[in-house]
């Protein structure tokens, strides 16, 4: 304890030490006495309250301090106690300011380490390199400072001033669970100083769909022909599902500033019986990121082309150009809030399918917790989005393919130490046409859908750079247009690689 007049507060204080670790960084999960050196470890120097300052240099400060008046010691204990009771609760914030009025009185290492760590977990990583220093000018040997110094270095973005404090304790020779610890920080710096970040991942697999018309929806597409009845539209079929992802990233070079990310993406089904529901789409997209301390601002732009039917190809069906920013808040390690916009123009290829051609506007905002190191992220959705068919002509057919909608949702992404990860969504979507469905199919009302959609998604890496994941989809579309109502059900297995 800072000071010895008061031996209740130090057995309380033992007891906290004892049964509760902080929460953080790399050098948190690892008590002082693991990364001393076989001298340090032979050495008989008293251990510090903290577990990680220097209990011999803060003893001639501790000296002073006790010839001061007892009313003001019994005060400091008491601020001292009340702060370290909110530290090991996690509540860092309100801690962090009665440990500078302490240290403002009386600054050991230990107090030092305090205030470091809790305005580490509060955010404030240039106060917590402040501190972190200042204990190491005290004693070059904290080895537990100096790995929580690499970790606050890390997070700005520093690579280099990072890698030599883990130089410097690994050359201390820790034992190997620590040494193992500083090798995987390594390496996370030598990646974060890659200017050029390449990432695939490429998938094939069997998808059992109960509805592979899935409606008829908005997208039925004029080929001529009458409108299936609703109870022959419904069909079942299997299908070859294949999707395929490339990410390029390249970085200016200054972590809080700018990057330039490319995407092209495909997905395709080929089914076996019903070959004209055959789809297949690409989309490639770049733009400009910028990434801050707590903020992140991609600007993507794109092109995205679909095919309908036929043979594993298909034939084109439309062309989509969009502009798709995204902005996203961290406002701590717990919480962040990100906007979307998104802006798109359709275009159909077939003449017959002009009066669906479109604008799209979307407006989403995403709520997110991320729990337990991000083990745990929980996602909340709530969107408005409009479809204005053919704005070059205003008519009742193009009305049939315009509507505003608002959507909500909730998901969470659970990862396992094992590898594997299971992602949950649910989706509900309220869609307003803007017009009643054709006379002729007996209809007089403005059709409204409502739709609850299901996503579960489970998937296992294994031989570092294989994965193998089970998909299943429920959609059920209610509508006041008996003919539009449907329900589908899609259950994917996938085996794929990536790296």
């Amino acid at each position: 304890m800072l000071l010895t007049r008061q031996p209740s507060i130090l057995l309380l204080f033992m007891v906290f030490f004892l049964f509760f670790l902080p929460l953080g960084g790399l050098a948190q999960d690892v008590p002082e006495t693991s990364v001393k050196t076989p001298a340090e470890a032979s050495a008989t120097q008293p251990e510090s309250a903290s577990g990680a300052g220097s209990a011999k240099s803060d003893q001639a400060i501790l000296e002073k301090v006790r010839n001061q008046d007892p009313a003001k010691l019994a005060a400091l204990d008491e601020k001292l106690a009340e702060a370290l009771i909110l530290y090991y609760d996690g509540q860092y914030s309100k801690a962090l300011p009665i440990f500078h009025e302490i240290a403002r009185e009386v600054e050991t290492t230990d107090v030092m380490w305090w205030i470091g760590t809790s305005a580490m977990n509060t955010g404030n990583l240039e106060m917590a390199v402040k501190k972190f220093k200042e204990m190491l000018a005290v004693d070059p040997s904290l080895h537990r400072v100096r790995l929580e110094l690499a970790a606050a270095y890390f997070q700005l973005g520093r690579y280099d001033e990072a890698n030599k404090e883990l130089t410097t304790v690994k050359a201390a020779n820790p034992p190997l669970e620590v040494q193992a610890n500083i090798d995987r920080m390594l390496a996370a710096t030598k990646e974060q100083q890659r200017q050029v970040t390449l990432g695939f991942r490429f998938g094939m697999g069997y998808m059992w769909d109960s509805n592979v018309s899935a409606g008829p929806d908005n997208q039925t597409f004029k080929t001529g022909q009458v409108i299936l009845d609703p109870d022959v539209a419904k069909v079942r079929d299997e299908a070859i599902v294949t999707s395929l992802g490339i990410n390029l990233l390249y970085d200016f070079g200054d972590k809080q500033g700018f990057m330039w990310n490319s995407d092209v993406s495909l997905y395709s089904t080929a089914y076996e019986k019903y070959s004209k529901y055959n789809y297949l789409m690409t989309d490639v997209s770049t733009g400009l990121w910028w990434v801050g301390r707590q903020d992140i601002l991609k600007l993507p732009i794109g092109y995205l082309s679909q095919s309908l039917g036929g043979n594993y190809l298909g034939s084109r069906l439309s062309n989509i150009i969009h502009f798709d920013p995204t902005y996203e808040h961290f406002f701590n390690q717990y919480f962040s809030l990100k906007g979307v916009f998104t802006y798109q123009s359709e275009n159909f290829t077939e003449a017959v399918n002009s009066a669906m051609d479109n604008v799209t506007r979307r407006y989403e905002i995403n709520p997110n917790i991320y729990l337990f190191d991000r083990k745990i992220t929980i996602s909340l959705t709530a969107g408005y989005e409009t479809v204005d068919a053919d704005n070059r002509v205003n008519n009742a057919e193009t009305r049939l393919y315009s509507f505003d909608s608002q959507y909500y949702g909730i998901s969470t992404l659970l990862r396992f130490p094992t590898q594997t990860e299971l992602f949950l969504r649910y989706r509900w979507n309220d869609r307003k046409y803007k017009t009643p469905p054709p006379a002729f199919w007996g209809y007089t009302d403005y059709r409204v859908d409502r739709k609850d959609m299901y996503t579960v998604v489970l998937s296992q890496a294994f031989l570092k750079y294989c994965f193998a994941s089970f998909v299943f989809n429920y959609t059920d579309n209610k509508s006041n247009a008996d003919l539009y109502k449907f329900d589908k059900e899609t259950y994917t297995l996938m085996l794929g690689f990536f790296f």
